[in-house]
Protein backbone atom coordinates (compact mmCIF):
# COMPACT_ATOMS: atom_id res chain seq x y z
CA UNK A 1 0.00 0.00 0.00
CA UNK A 2 1.01 3.62 -1.09
CA UNK A 3 1.77 6.29 1.79
CA UNK A 4 -0.82 8.69 2.19
CA UNK A 5 0.60 12.33 1.42
CA UNK A 6 -0.69 15.17 3.49
CA UNK A 7 -3.46 17.35 1.47
CA UNK A 8 -1.74 20.42 0.39
CA UNK A 9 -2.92 23.97 2.25
CA UNK A 10 -3.27 26.95 0.52
CA UNK A 11 -1.12 29.80 1.63
CA UNK A 12 -2.56 33.11 2.67
CA UNK A 13 -1.57 34.46 -0.11
CA UNK A 14 -3.19 31.73 -2.43
CA UNK A 15 -6.31 32.16 -0.56
CA UNK A 16 -6.48 35.83 -1.08
CA UNK A 17 -5.84 35.80 -4.61
CA UNK A 18 -8.65 33.56 -4.71
CA UNK A 19 -11.20 35.29 -2.83
CA UNK A 20 -10.47 38.41 -4.72
CA UNK A 21 -10.58 36.86 -7.88
CA UNK A 22 -14.23 34.87 -7.05
CA UNK A 23 -15.20 39.07 -5.41
CA UNK A 24 -14.24 40.31 -8.80
CA UNK A 25 -15.95 37.91 -10.66
CA UNK A 26 -19.15 37.68 -8.67
CA UNK A 27 -19.28 42.02 -8.88
CA UNK A 28 -18.95 41.89 -12.12
CA UNK A 29 -21.70 39.73 -12.46
CA UNK A 30 -24.22 41.58 -10.37
CA UNK A 31 -22.94 45.00 -12.44
CA UNK A 32 -24.06 43.20 -15.49
CA UNK A 33 -27.41 41.85 -14.05
CA UNK A 34 -27.85 45.43 -12.64
CA UNK A 35 -26.88 47.11 -15.84
CA UNK A 36 -29.46 45.14 -17.65
CA UNK A 37 -32.24 45.19 -15.88
CA UNK A 38 -31.89 48.99 -15.80
CA UNK A 39 -31.91 48.88 -19.77
CA UNK A 40 -35.28 46.36 -19.82
CA UNK A 41 -36.85 49.09 -17.37
CA UNK A 42 -35.89 51.94 -19.26
CA UNK A 43 -37.52 50.30 -22.44
CA UNK A 44 -40.52 48.90 -21.00
CA UNK A 45 -41.67 52.42 -19.63
CA UNK A 46 -40.85 53.97 -23.35
CA UNK A 47 -43.37 50.62 -24.29
CA UNK A 48 -45.56 51.92 -22.30
CA UNK A 49 -45.56 55.29 -22.65
CA UNK A 50 -46.02 54.37 -26.62
CA UNK A 51 -49.41 52.55 -25.89
CA UNK A 52 -50.72 55.22 -23.66
CA UNK A 53 -50.02 57.61 -26.40
CA UNK A 54 -52.03 55.17 -29.40
CA UNK A 55 -54.68 54.62 -26.88
CA UNK A 56 -54.70 57.94 -26.30
CA UNK A 57 -54.89 58.62 -29.92
CA UNK A 58 -57.12 56.31 -30.74
CA UNK A 59 -59.43 57.83 -28.17
CA UNK A 60 -59.91 60.90 -29.68
CA UNK A 61 -61.36 59.86 -33.34
CA UNK A 62 -64.10 61.04 -34.47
Amino acid sequence: MGTLSRPRLLTRRQMLVGLAAGGAVITTANLAAALWTTIRSVEIVKLRGLLALYENLKGNRP
